[in-house]
């Protein structure tokens, strides 16, 4: 053994020579092979080496962390990782090495080693979460977990996803997150237009519409509907803008189901539509041509594994999204209109892929996915069944993530459904969606089916524009902007998703005291309600308005947006001319070292002239008889409040707008 237990190196016995004394061959050969042997061993620790042969052998040593920079150089890495080895990267991300014959790995590192991993949280998608947990995967109670993009902390016995059976939902309010509950205006005149399918030899169809496109640039509406059989036949009818019938294409197997159904203008200005295909993994591309069968038929293969795909435009019709049913999740993937320039295999060519879960929500029995589609940021997706008495819901994702965003009920018409039919109406179903061009934009359209007017035989089909945003109409809905509040939703019936006498309020701190019952945003209908505390965060500029009327012998009391010690600038404006009333600019700041002072202030009734009754002061708190009487006084306070007094003898409205440096 060249090294001791200890890794230090000692000569073999007998090497030494003594002067004037011949070499023994026996001892110089045996320290040329203990020397040999010592350089071919892994060099120790102690020594400078690090004790090892292998990558995996020399980080454990070294006490090196598996981490690396990124999530590319972890793929590329070809290290033989033994089966368990925890890998990770410095932005948080983790996985473990699987073994090397499993099938359900989430990626494969690169050659020599072509390692399978798992991941570790956190986890993009809630299959993968469960995998872990089947694995023996652990969280201690009390610490969070990301699936999906949402934050989620384990309590005493949460052992399971996605039912999160003890889990609870953690909303980040440091990150701002400009999507609010993607909302349907729950109106009763909400727009709804007839479209009058055509059947094959012309005249009105009354089967069922499936799939629905407006064309931007004509203006014009494609239905795709369905009139049964196997295969299945399936026509295309062309309509103006109001829904009346131009023409219908001849009777097709073509096209398959024609779940969904969207166009757009190729390189060379001709007018392609793309629908669902009868095979599982595939789209339909097709020209439509009055009276005749699809021209130009191409099949796109968007999927190889997929057990039900449905395909539209996002809302400028450049890119077509697809959605693709695999165990239990969703596939959603995204092209470039410019990419598909025929048939072909297109499912290793897109452009972005995310997941999302599709269990236990979407189930083909009770709430199967109707429609897909996507603007720039958020991805909808349209779910329910046939009758007025199941629900239907609005599903919105970001994009970037497949983050679950919110969810809502649709009910809008639903009411005019059910008075179909002689008032026995029981068909109510979502089908396609489209995005309709507005004035103000593009607005959502939803394809709906209901019963004839007078029976129930066959169904008249409907397009039904939706406004998404954050809430609808506060004084339709009963919702009030309390005084120091910002908003308070009062659950309406503008308020998807909320029961009636909850509310969610949204106030900054130091405003009214309230305690209400608070659903979340995004609140899923059926599952325990979730109370959140909403800690608004601190900006570095505040801006703060007051309009009102001021009874004379009065005063009001308005919060400066200086709570950082900076000043405000005030324009203030009056309802009434004259010198006792106050019109112009001025500085005031609260803490900090109290005051008020103006800038321009200027007679109403004489402009370039001071209003000579109206005075500032500092730190005085005004009550309304505080100040001279026949003048307008303006005090700035350290309790951080500006007081405007009237004692003018009238009563006037007074307009204030202010910027600050910090709420």
């Amino acid at each position: 053994m060249p090294r001791n237990g200890s890794g230090i190196y000692s000569p073999p016995s007998g090497t030494f020579a003594t002067p004037q004394t011949e070499i023994e061959s026996a001892a110089y050969n045996a320290f040329v092979n203990d020397l040999t042997a010592d350089a071919n061993l892994a060099r120790p620790v102690v020594a400078g080496g690090t004790g090892a042969n292998t990558v995996v052998g020399a980080r454990s040593n070294l006490g090196i962390p598996n981490v690396f920079n990124t999530y590319a150089n972890l793929l590329a890495d070809g290290t033989e990782w033994a089966v368990g080895t925890l890998l990770s990267t410095r932005d948080g991300l983790n996985f473990e090495v699987a073994a090397t014959g499993a099938t359900d790995h989430h990626a494969t590192m690169a050659a020599p080693g072509l390692r399978k991993i798992y991941e570790n949280g956190p986890f993009t998608t809630a299959e993968r979460f469960e995998q872990a947990i089947a694995r023996g995967w652990t969280l201690p109670v009390g610490q969070t977990v990301t699936v999906g993009g949402a934050r989620y902390v384990r309590t005493s016995g949460a052992t399971e996803h996605p039912n999160l059976t003890g889990w609870l939902r953690v909303r980040d309010v440091t990150t701002s997150n400009r999507y609010a509950t993607p909302r349907i205006t729950q109106s009763a005149s909400l727009p709804l237009i007839q479209l009058q399918n055509g059947a094959a030899g012309g005249g009105d169809s009354t089967a069922r519409i499936q799939g629905m496109d407006y064309d931007h640039i004509a203006r014009e509406w494609f239905t795709i509907h369905s009139l049964g059989g196997s295969p299945e036949v399936t026509v295309v009818t062309r309509m103006n803008n109001d829904g009346t019938r131009i023409s219908t294409s001849a009777e097709t197997t073509l096209l398959g189901h024609g779940q969904d159904l969207c166009s757009f203008y190729n390189a060379s200005g001709t007018r392609k539509f793309i629908t669902q295909a009868a095979n599982s993994n595939q789209a339909t591309m097709f020209e439509y041509l009055a009276t005749a069968a699809p021209q130009s038929v191409a099949l796109l293969t968007l999927f190889t594994d997929s057990t039900y795909t449905t395909v539209n435009a996002t809302h400028d019709k450049s890119r077509l999204i697809a959605l693709g049913a695999h165990g239990d999740v969703f596939k959603i993937r995204l092209w470039d209109m410019s990419q598909l320039t025929g048939a072909g295999n297109y499912s290793s060519s897109y452009i972005h892929e995310v997941e999302i879960e599709r269990d236990p929500f979407f189930t083909a029995s009770t709430n199967p996915a109707q429609s897909i589609t996507a603007d720039g940021e958020v991805i909808y997706i349209v779910s329910g069944n046939a009758t007025t008495t199941d629900p239907k819901y609005l599903s919105a994702y970001e994009l970037a993530t497949g983050r679950l965003i919110a969810r809502s009920e649709i009910t809008a018409r639903r009411d005019f459904a059910t008075s179909q039919n002689s008032g026995a109406g029981t068909e109510y179903e979502m089908e396609g969606t489209t995005w309709w061009l507005s004035g103000d934009g593009f607005v959502l359209a939803q394809a709906v089916a209901m019963d004839q007017p007078t029976t129930s035989s066959g169904a008249r089909n409907y397009a039904m524009l939706m406004r998404l945003g954050p809430w609808a109409d506060f004084t339709a809905n009963g919702d009030r902007p309390p005084s120091g509040v910002g908003v308070a939703l009062a659950g309406g019936p503008a308020d998807i998703g909320m029961a009636s006498g909850q509310r969610i309020t949204f106030a900054r701190l130091g405003s009214e005291t309230v305690a209400p019952s608070v659903t979340e945003v995004g609140y899923i209908p059926g599952a325990t309600d979730n109370l959140v505390w909403l800690k608004p965060v601190q900006s570095t500029v505040g801006f703060s308005n007051y309009y009102g009327t001021i009874a004379d012998d009065t005063a009001v009391v308005i919060p400066l947006p200086t709570g950082g010690g900076g000043s405000a600038t005030v324009t203030i404006c009056s309802g009434v001319n004259g010198v006792r009333y106050p019109s112009g600019v001025f500085k005031a700041r609260g803490s900090g070292g109290a005051f008020a002072t103006p800038i321009a202030m200027q007679d109403a009734a004489s402009f370039g002239t001071a209003p000579a009754n109206v005075t500032f002061t500092t730190g005085t708190i005004l009550t309304g008889t505080t100040g001279t009487d026949g003048n307008t006084t303006i005090s700035a306070h350290s309790n951080g409040n500006l007081y405007i007094e009237n004692r003018t003898g009238t009563n006037y409205t007074v307009s204030v707008h202010m910027v600050g440096a910090g709420l």
